[in-house]
């Protein structure tokens, strides 16, 4: 039996010139598909028909603690794609242990966190909207797919 570790100060996190660090406990870093790969129906006399969503677009939780450097950014990068400008930002997630690779060029955040205070330390997380996610498998670091085209 091996021992296999990970190691959160390795990976690569950023949102536009903003590199997070200081991760809240727990799923620090949580990347989930806005839709299935596929939408299925099953006929009258029971055949299943599938056919690609293509829909490529994930949703980014980063949770950060109370203390972190990158909340002043987020929060004035937020507010200025909230203005009339509409500024996105590239969103990029880097793995090196497990050669996870997710990037958006024109993300944005769509959840802003609150703002507590108490005498113990608390978390705040970020919701970040990625659009036409580029992905590297796990099994091919020199291969780069969109989740539509397979």
């Amino acid at each position: 039996m091996s021992l296999s570790s990970t190691d959160l100060r390795l990976v690569i996190c950023t949102f536009g010139a903003i590199s997070f660090s200081n991760y809240g406990e727990g799923s620090a870093i949580q990347i989930d598909p806005e839709a299935d790969l596929f939408n299925q129906k099953v006929s009258a006399d029971g055949k299943t028909t599938r056919s690609r969503s293509h829909n490529s677009n994930y949703q980014a939780t980063i949770t950060l603690m109370e203390s972190a450097n990158a909340h002043g950014g987020m929060i004035s990068q937020t507010l200025r794609n909230a203005g009339i400008s509409g500024i996105t930002y590239p969103f990029t997630y880097n793995d090196p242990k497990t050669g996870e690779y997710v990037f958006s060029a024109t993300a944005y955040v769509n959840k802003m966190p609150g703002i507590s205070k108490s005498n113990e330390p608390t978390e705040r997380e970020w919701g970040i909207y990625l659009p036409d996610c580029l992905l590297t498998p796990v099994d091919n670091l020199n291969f780069g797919y969109r989740p539509e085209v397979i």
